[in-house]
């Protein structure tokens, strides 16, 4: 016979007696550690952590009944009243679809402007980009000018101060030698002639 300690009164109060009956069977007759109807009548945990968890369903259970009966119940009002007045219920309805309708003209408006501003600010990136490029390119065209001419004015003085150095020695005279020995052709003899200038050049 199912009879359920007083401490739990009150959680029983919130079930129906199908549920209560259903848990007094579940806890004696289970298969892993059943209670006794003498464990079942006592105080014990089990018991009120089942209770606890059934009257948690039972009270979900309830509300989500009442919802539906509630989207019923207007639903059905609104039937009634779409049949009795059906002009005034579509003027209703098309009112209540404006705000909607603002609302998309709206949204598709701000898509179209970041589009916009989107793809301005996508080009003035592109100038942007090429200009810093162009500069860079005119920087280091500028640059490999400069050393080009660097280079050049550095090959010239090293040449002359080589030269200078060939001729002070005479090393410029064996060179002459060499010449004339693989191109087959004898070079005029300007020692005399640069002699005499230098002696005219001292009077």
């Amino acid at each position: 016979m199912m009879n359920f300690h007083e401490h739990y009164s009150e959680l029983l109060k919130k079930l129906p007696p199908s549920i209560k009956k259903n848990i007094w069977n579940r806890i004696t007759s289970r298969v892993h550690n059943p209670l006794s109807e003498e464990q079942a009548s006592s105080i014990h945990s089990d018991i009120e952590i089942l209770l606890i968890s059934e009257i948690d369903k039972y009270a979900k259970k309830k509300n989500r009944q009442r919802c539906t009966k509630s989207i019923l119940d207007q639903t059905e009002i609104n039937l009634k009243s779409n049949l009795d007045h059906p002009r005034s219920n579509l003027d209703q309805t098309e009112i209540n679809l404006r705000p909607n309708l603002q609302v998309t003209n709206s949204e598709d408006e701000i898509n179209t402007r970041v589009k916009e501003a989107t793809e301005t600010m996508h080009q003035r990136f592109i100038e942007s980009t090429q200009e810093t490029l162009n500069s860079i390119k005119q920087q280091k065209d500028a640059e490999c000018k400069q050393i080009k001419l660097d280079m050049a004015h550095k090959s010239r003085n090293l040449f002359e101060h080589t030269l200078k150095k060939y001729i002070r020695d005479g090393t410029i005279y064996n060179l002459i030698h060499l010449l004339e020995e693989e191109d087959g052709i004898l070079y005029p003899d300007t020692s005399l002639l640069t002699h005499k200038l230098r002696r005219e050049k001292k009077n």
